[in-house]
């Protein structure tokens, strides 16, 4: 599906309650190469928790997981204040913050520095696309 096969060790943080959207996206990632973590608990100290002993390549969070609507902007804005920081995909079913987070207006869309947002439903190849794009940034020498 996705343009280069991914390296063993790129690893892929995936934040979702959803078992089904998780499993897709599990199989769909493992496919290309990825290796994958699943975290169902999107509060910011779970994530934080998880990056600290997965060190994930980068991150793919469902904008509205586990505590609602909102907790994603701040683990956002976590992940891109870390030195390095790592590149978050933001996926959502949430209208208003897809278009918030394309726009990258507001304060806090700013301050999560999101490396790509997906409107849910979204296109697989799409989702490849964009993770391929985070994990090529995570590997950029003056990040680090």
């Amino acid at each position: 599906m996705g343009s280069s096969p991914a390296s063993p060790k790129d690893r892929v943080l995936l934040v979702d309650d959803d078992e089904e959207i998780a499993r897709l996206l599990v199989d769909c990632l493992t496919a290309e190469g990825y290796a994958v973590i699943i975290n169902k608990d999107a509060r910011a100290e779970a994530v934080q928790a998880a990056v600290a002993t997965q060190q994930p390549d980068c991150i793919l969070l469902d904008g509205g997981a586990g505590s609602g609507y909102g907790e994603s902007w701040t683990t956002a804005a976590l992940m891109a204040r870390r030195t390095p920081p790592i590149p978050t995909i933001m996926f959502t079913a949430y209208v208003e913050a897809v278009a918030e987070a394309k726009a990258n207006t507001s304060a806090r869309s700013q301050a999560a520095g999101l490396t790509a947002v997906l409107s849910k439903p979204f296109d697989l190849s799409d989702l490849l696309s964009v993770v391929e794009e985070a994990v090529r940034r995570s590997r950029e020498p003056d990040r680090r």
